[in-house]
């Protein structure tokens, strides 16, 4: 994992030294770009060095990690802006998926914990719905296209919102149909937390102490908010 300023003695020089000492060579070379400030070279002159430690303190660590991960391709230029940080955090980490995982554990916090059967309670869509997102996120990872593994989970969860507004499960009645509703959409958040487990490790963790699988029972329990909105 390398910077593209030093590619040639990495891609060219390093190997030839490998082959003259019969050494093995490496099996893959990822190399990441530049990241810029606000569109501007990073400059002590300038002044516009970001500390990452005040970021971390700031926003947390998974919210820093998301932004890169998001917004940089693996293999390209990417620029930092905090502005630009605040926006994605509020749209996609608390309005999107902390969103979601509150609106889960509300409504499952009751009826809590139900028993799940994959092959009698799956629904068609949710089963058709969670192998294409896996299998995606995989040849994403495969090929080293990290922005791509994170969007992938990003459509995962939208496909989540969709299905909870299409079933309006505030309006279901029939306890065994609400029970189904959850479930499924449990089921789809559990996902989720497993694919994004390398990416955002504490988020997951956090997303399974109130969402989880356990003997063939799926247990909710409403917690703190994962993504508090920044003003």
């Amino acid at each position: 994992l390398i910077g593209k300023g030093i590619t040639r003695f990495h891609a060219f020089y390093w190997p030839a030294f490998l082959l003259s000492a019969k050494l093995p060579l490496p099996k893959s070379l990822l190399v990441h770009g530049y990241v810029t400030i606000n569109g501007q070279k990073m400059s002590k002159t300038v002044g516009n060095i970001v500390d990452p430690f005040l970021l971390v303190a700031r926003y947390g660590t998974d919210p820093l990690r998301y932004y890169f991960l998001r917004e940089i391709p693996s293999d390209g230029d990417g620029d930092f802006s905090e502005a630009k940080l605040v926006e994605r955090y509020n749209g996609e980490l608390a309005d999107g998926l902390g969103n979601l995982v509150a609106r889960v554990a509300t409504l499952g916090d009751n009826i809590s914990p139900l028993e799940f059967d994959f092959g009698r309670d799956l629904l068609v869509n949710v089963r058709e719905a969670t192998p294409a997102a896996f299998a995606n996120y995989e040849r994403a990872f495969a090929a080293f296209r990290l922005n791509e593994a994170v969007a992938e989970v990003w459509r995962l969860i939208s496909f989540t919102d969709r299905y909870l507004s299409a079933a309006q499960p505030w309006k279901v009645n029939n306890q065994a149909e609400l029970r189904k509703i959850i479930a499924n959409a449990g089921y789809l958040v559990s996902a989720v937390a497993n694919l994004l487990r390398p990416f955002l490790p504490d988020t997951a963790d956090r997303i399974q102490e109130q969402i989880r699988f356990s003997d063939s029972a799926l247990e909710i329990k409403r917690g703190a908010v994962l993504f508090p909105r920044l003003g």
